[in-house]
């Protein structure tokens, strides 16, 4: 539902969940996700851009880990 969620901005500037989605016909995208675990309380103000986030955790990250996927229509 949304209630706990503090959304940060994506790559388009917005802050929705837009998924995986290429336009069709422009071949494959990789897409990066990365999971972090840390330390921070979750009190981190909405609209971070990634560059601020990483700020934010500066020191305070325990473990990470990521994925990239590769999608296309």
């Amino acid at each position: 539902d949304g209630k706990e969620f503090t959304g940060g901005k994506n790559s388009p500037g917005t802050d929705r969940w837009f998924g995986p989605c290429p336009p069709p016909g422009s071949g494959a995208h990789h897409y990066t996700f990365t999971l972090i675990a840390t330390s921070q309380a979750p009190d981190l103000p909405a609209g971070l851009t990634r560059e601020a986030l990483f700020e934010k955790l500066k020191g305070k990250a325990l473990a990470a880990t990521g994925l990239i996927g590769r999608f296309g229509q």
